[in-house]
């Protein structure tokens, strides 16, 4: 019998005091969407250990206790008391509850997901069938969750109707999911959401970006294998072996920091990967993956130890490779961030999925023991051609072999084009020295990244909560050194897990060495806790510059924290004389080049010589051999010589020969698709790079390597015109995005229009616009899609406060074209022209010109009763001509031409009145986000380029405009009225409050528009309309560190952040559920 909504949570809030206990209050909540309603099974160590089954009806959720929790065994009934009601919230409830109250101990929680009635009648929707069963005493439904599936009954077995203390028995259908040998309690002992134990929860231990890659964690996250133990991994004789070769203990040899590449002794280069380091133990009977302090993670990724076990069975003897565990994503090795989630991972089924989701790979560079041969005495390139000769026609996509190479300077070209995060240099002779940090390896970084420690924090400010800043440190001569403080990186779970961790040391004292100024209150720790901070450079007085949090290392010991020497710098090692030895990969031909190496690091620098390439730029070149000049010839790898790739071919050659003629005035991108894909990771397995487009989701990409794929410059190359010549970009296949050679700016410093050279191209429209501007004169620029467009006056300086010329704003559009378009598709555009720059006169132009180019979209719109023709978004080509036409940013209709009258997102203009800073904006834009979670809404946000916000909510397709203003009106009304000394709603300018920011809805009204994703704004610099990730809305924020000259590399490192935020339409029931 259904109950009064009002008496449903009564006596749960009668039993608990919210003031003592974090259980939430909760209220009655709408049902579900869709088929499936919600259940919840909540482990529970209160005075006695049971599991909490809850199922959704009527708003709540309907509670039993099941003292012994499910069985998978048809044959076992299960005793289940009726409990009170608890609210939907409740569903995402895991920690403890205060000894004393209500309930009091540690609840995880073990599985969640839907479930449907089994036995519906027609007409029936599936709560209707779960209340009518309820009130029969009989309820036969499916469970979809993470861990309990299939068909179960819950039977009442008393006479009462239902409600508080009625007893029943829950039990298992027969199905292809019952099964009697498995005790599925005893069997699953982690939280579905967060990994941990019981024990764990109890003692607060947990939270996201944690690393655990070698400190001892207890079997839930990993086993405790002692170093060189071996049980688990060599026979006794090997394993014998590899003890008295280790002195005892068996840990990885590591790496010491260097500022410059070695200019003596022989050396080979392999690509520095950003993963977790392990010995990999492997026999016929078990493998294990061993991090540095003994951590066994062959749970937490039982991809790769299935492929290590597979590797020891197909050869037939045990082994120990050393190398990392990275993550993939198609195949391709993508940033440290991406394990995360598999860190803490204890149960195997939930690992199992996760490697389906988030897979990873071991990549193999060294090789301790092969059978009863213990190879660590012998030289690197001993080992390697073991290690090579072990693994040939073995290598998968999870069990990989690292690439080496004596080309440095091709290695180093490929490093700083694919934003790799630095090398690892190895002498040739080195033998395998265990657990020491020897100069034999040396560590070259081309990006700033280190460990720091701890040592206190400050109060936080307005919104945030927490901790406001971490107060950070090392280690030198036995003081601990301020370094400088960070705040940004975080989200608020990270937040309350660090403030957490940093509580149970706090101490009254600073343990700095010298003073530490701060802006808050703060609050001193024990110098214990050790985090990664990435960070753009040290400042003349030893602070760090522009510091973001990664994560804890947990693996580090704070008191081996010292300052690293800076990044090498891609110009500096750029720019160093090369190794000769001909590029090659094998052991064979690093060897051989050794001895003319050690020659000429003896002798007097001299500029490096070579044969691939002419010693001065040609005078003319097709643009398909600009892009081949500026991608720089790849030397082959280990990889590629496997693959048979050698020497370059003949027609790579060819493509790379030079002709001196009259220089090009026509210059042609290649047709076809290909371009937009970024190289592969070095040890990747060839992978198909969707484009990106509105919707795909894209994983952050790594700092770590990427190797190229297989290409052929010179198949299909356009010969030249025998009239004009001609320039095209070449093949494009497996690149498009040659990643920049030069130094990445400092965010917020722009460059003068001079600096822009032949290494800043990356796409082969962009190529083909800097072959025409060489030129110096206009041309026709032939488009990849098969446009041709004419382009002019490339030297006109648009900026004149920083020199940027109107050939740098296109060549900038050409190199962000493909995640620019698919935002401007169907979309009419307002131009604002400036054809002096942005200091001279400029008007705004809604109709399209008489005469446009081929290939310029235009088309014919009814809008205020009348026809009129407007440029259309939808290509590269209308975008360029807008900027030919002296247009600096594009400001696209929020509504599409197939129904001008309907928007597919929402928009909030956030607009800092007089009195108000850009900090102020980011105020406001944090209050936004939490009015949007309130209301069950999400979004993206992006800097306007100018002084303000934008946030955009998506919705779907063709929903009104009317409705897309009121679903703004609602968010922006609640901000104003929450917050009214800081936010306003106000459209008049004179009546609004001073000191306010404005947060304008009625953008959305037809024919409104604000400047476009990743549009350069008309201001004193070319600033650009950037994507945000929420998390950097913190007070560091700075609006003019997003420039034409930094978005392109800042999207090179953290991938396009636009199309996944915009991927998923709100709905406007959801707005209704929680408005």
């Amino acid at each position: 019998m259904p109950r009064s909504s009002k008496a449903q949570l009564e006596r749960y809030r009668q039993k608990r005091d919210f003031e003592k206990t974090p259980e939430p209050s909760g209220d009655v909540s709408p049902p579900s969407e869709g088929e499936g309603l919600r259940f919840v099974i909540q482990k529970h160590a209160a005075s006695h250990l049971h599991y909490d089954l809850r199922l959704e009806m009527e708003g709540v959720m309907r509670s039993w206790a099941v003292p012994k929790g499910p069985s998978l065994d048809p044959k076992v009934r299960r005793l289940a008391m009726e409990v009170e009601d608890h609210p939907i919230s409740y569903n995402s409830f895991e920690g403890t509850i205060p000894a004393g109250e209500y309930g009091g101990g540690t609840v995880m929680l073990w599985d969640v997901g839907t479930y449907e009635e089994d036995e519906r009648k027609p007409g029936e929707d599936n709560e209707m069938a779960v209340l009518r069963g309820y009130g029969k005493g009989k309820i036969s439904i499916t469970f979809h969750g993470e861990r309990l599936k299939g068909s179960f009954a819950l039977v009442r077995t008393d006479t009462v109707e239902g409600g508080v203390r009625s007893k029943w028995l829950f039990l298992k259908h027969r199905d292809g999911y019952a099964d009697p040998s498995v005790d599925i309690t005893e069997e699953i002992l982690t939280s579905v959401v967060s990994g941990r134990t019981m024990e764990e929860i109890a003692g607060g231990v947990g939270g996201d970006r944690i690393w655990h890659s070698n400190r001892s964690g207890g079997d839930e996250e990993g086993k405790k294998t002692a170093p060189g133990s071996g049980k688990k991994a060599a026979d006794a004789t090997g394993e014998r072996k590899l003890a008295k070769d280790a002195g005892g203990s068996l840990l990885p040899m590591l790496a010491t920091s260097a500022d410059d590449r070695p200019s003596r002794g022989d050396w080979t280069y392999e690509p520095k990967y950003d993963g977790i380091r392990v010995l990999a133990f492997g026999t016929p009977k078990a493998v294990s993956l061993v991090t540095r302090n003994g951590n066994d993670k062959a749970r937490q990724f039982p991809e790769v130890a299935k492929e290590v076990a597979r590797f020891v069975k197909a050869i037939g003897k045990p082994v120990v490779l050393d190398g990392e565990i990275v993550a993939l994503s198609d195949g391709e090795i993508v940033r440290f961030e991406n394990l995360q989630g598999r860190m803490h991972i204890a149960d195997g089924r939930r690992a199992e999925k996760l490697s389906e989701n988030t897979p990873s790979a071991l990549i193999a560079f060294d090789v301790l023991l092969i059978g009863g041969d213990v190879l660590m005495s012998r030289p690197w390139t001993e080992r390697r051609e073991a290690l090579e000769e072990v693994m040939s026609g073995h290598e998968t996509e999870q069990l990989r072999l690292s690439q080496t190479s004596s080309d440095y300077d091709g290695l180093i070209k490929r490093a700083v084009q694919g934003g790799w995060e630095g090398l690892i240099a190895k002498r040739l002779d080195a033998r395998y020295r265990p657990g020491q940090r020897s100069g034999d390896w040396l560590k070259l970084k081309l990006e700033n990244t280190q460990e720091f420690v701890v040592g206190g924090w400050t109060e936080p400010r307005n919104s945030r909560t927490f901790i406001g800043a971490l107060l950070l440190g090392y280690f030198e001569k036995g003081e601990f050194i301020y370094a400088g403080h960070t705040g940004t990186g975080f989200n608020r779970k990270s937040l309350e897990e660090m403030h957490r961790r940093l509580k149970k040391i706090e101490q009254k004292s600073s343990p700095f060495s010298t003073r530490v100024p701060t802006n808050q209150p703060a609050h001193w720790t024990s110098p214990t806790v050790v985090i990664q901070v990435r960070f753009t450079e040290w400042t003349r007085d030893g602070k760090l510059r522009h510091p973001v949090y990664l994560g804890v290392r947990e693996d580090k010991n704070a008191s081996e924290v010292v300052r690293e020497p800076r990044a090498a710098g891609r110009a500096t090692l750029r720019g160093r004389a090369a190794v000769k030895g001909g590029g090659k990969a094998s052991v064979s031909e690093a060897r051989s080049a050794a001895s003319s190496a050690t020659a000429e690091a003896t002798a007097p620098p001299q500029a490096p010589k070579s044969s691939k390439a002419p010693s001065a730029p040609p005078e003319t070149v097709t643009a398909r051999k600009v892009v081949k000049v500026a991608q720089g010839g790849s030397a082959p790898t280990t990889e590629s010589k496997r693959k048979g790739a050698g020497e370059p071919s003949a027609k790579d050659a060819k493509a790379s020969a030079t002709t001196r003629r009259r220089p090009a005035v026509v210059a042609e991108a290649p047709a076809g698709p290909g371009k937009g894909k970024e190289p592969s990771s070095p040890a990747a397995a060839p992978a198909k790079s969707a484009r990106t487009q509105p919707g795909a989701k894209k994983a952050t990409r790594a700092s770590g390597p990427r190797s190229p794929k297989a290409s052929s410059a010179a198949k299909g190359a356009a010969k030249p015109r025998a009239s004009e010549g001609s320039a095209s970009a070449g093949d494009t296949k497996g690149h498009s995005a040659t990643k920049s050679s030069k130094k990445k700016p400092a965010a917020g410093k722009v460059r003068p229009a001079s600096a822009y050279s032949g290494e800043d191209l990356d796409t082969p429209n962009a190529a083909a616009i800097r072959e025409l501007r060489k030129a110096k004169r206009e041309g026709a620029l032939r488009l990849d899609t098969g446009e041709s467009l004419g382009l002019s006056s490339f030297e006109k300086v648009f900026f004149p406060t920083t020199g940027h010329t109107k050939g740098d704003v296109l060549i900038y559009y050409a190199r962000m074209g493909e995640l620019i378009v698919p935002w401007m598709k169907d979309r009419p555009l307002v131009l604002k022209r400036f054809p002096n720059g942005v200091e001279g006169e400029s008007f705004y132009q809604q109709a399209a010109p008489e005469s446009v180019p081929k290939g310029v979209r235009v088309e014919t719109l009814h809008i205020e009763d009348k026809d009129q023709r407007r440029l259309v978004g939808g290509n590269l080509a209308t975008l360029l001509y807008t900027i030919q036409l002296g247009a600096i940013s594009f400001d696209p209709w929020h509504s599409r031409i197939q129904a001008l009258k309907s928007a597919d997102y929402t928009i909030l203009d956030l607009d800092p009145g007089p009195g108000v800073d850009f900090q102020g904006v980011v105020k406001v834009a944090r209050w936004v986000k939490e009015e949007m979670d309130r209301l069950g809404l999400h979004g993206a946000l992006k800097t306007s380029g100018s002084s303000g916000i934008h946030i955009y909510l998506p919705l779907p397709p063709r929903t009104p405009l009317e409705a897309a203003t009121l679903v703004a009106q609602i968010v922006a009304t609640r901000v104003a009225k929450n917050h009214p000394e800081f936010a306003t709603v106000e459209r008049m300018r004179t009546n609004r409050p001073h000191g306010t920011v404005y947060v304008d809805y009625l953008q959305n009204i037809l024919g409104k528009t604000v400047a476009g994703v990743y549009a350069v704004r008309a201001k004193k610099a070319p600033t650009v309309s950037t994507p945000l990730a929420w998390e950097e809305l913190t007070d560091e924020l700075d609006l003019q560190a997003f420039t034409i000259d930094t978005v392109p590399a800042r999207v090179r490192e953290v991938g396009d952040l636009w199309s996944p935020a915009m991927a998923t339409p709100n709905t406007l029931e959801s707005l209704k559920r929680n408005g």
